[in-house]
């Protein structure tokens, strides 16, 4: 399942509806970070082309100037030397190469401003990637410390638990009397018997 069709809606999303919604935030984090590294290195390769094409239409712009002065220089000099025709043939060399200038100077402008904007996009999706690897961060960190005070919780219980287990204690004194208290009972039964045997009772 992916969650962005567009490298805008990573820039644009809500982050913490997504992981509201979910029954496992952290795995969700990790798809959206997973997907976001992805918007990241799509958006560098178009801001580097952008910015080659840019470069690319900035030099061909700059020849085509370079040119408008060489031909604008040779109408002059035929001008000079009263050789019109010469001078007509370099004003309609000059005309075409101010008008493809023209064509270049605005795909250049297109380009300078399509190249900035993927730029400030990139930015944005890097510290939006960078916000969802601190929240993914401290989901773990907060995992880790729940499970430490679970165990920390039971270690209590334990040793709670050890300690209402009475200690056994036998008191050897005390069983000796009671078992001569039974003996000598047993005794005086038993001597009453025999008496009466003898008394024909």
């Amino acid at each position: 399942m992916s969650f962005f069709s567009r490298l805008t809606d990573i820039v644009t999303t809500n982050m913490t509806d997504f992981l509201e919604k979910s029954d496992d935030p952290q795995l969700v984090l990790q798809q959206l970070i997973t997907e976001m590294e992805a918007g990241v290195s799509s958006a560098q390769r178009s801001a580097v082309a952008a910015l080659a094409r840019t470069q690319k239409l900035a030099h061909d712009l700059e020849r085509y100037q370079e040119r408008i002065q060489f031909w604008n220089s040779k109408a002059k000099e035929s001008v000079q030397l009263q050789q019109e025709d010469l001078a007509k043939r370099c004003l309609i060399h000059r005309r075409e190469t101010v008008d493809v200038a023209a064509a270049l100077e605005d795909q250049y402008q297109e380009a300078l401003a399509k190249a900035e904007h993927l730029k400030l996009t990139l930015r944005a999706l890097e510290a939006r990637l960078q916000e969802a690897k601190r929240r993914h961060a401290r989901l773990n960190q907060a995992e880790e410390t729940a499970s430490s005070l679970e165990v920390q919780t039971l270690l209590t219980e334990i040793k709670a638990a050890e300690a209402e287990v009475p200690t056994p204690h036998f008191d050897l004194e005390a069983a000796e009397a009671e078992a001569l208290q039974k003996l000598e009972a047993e005794t005086k039964e038993i001597d009453l018997e025999a008496f009466k045997a003898q008394m024909d009772l």
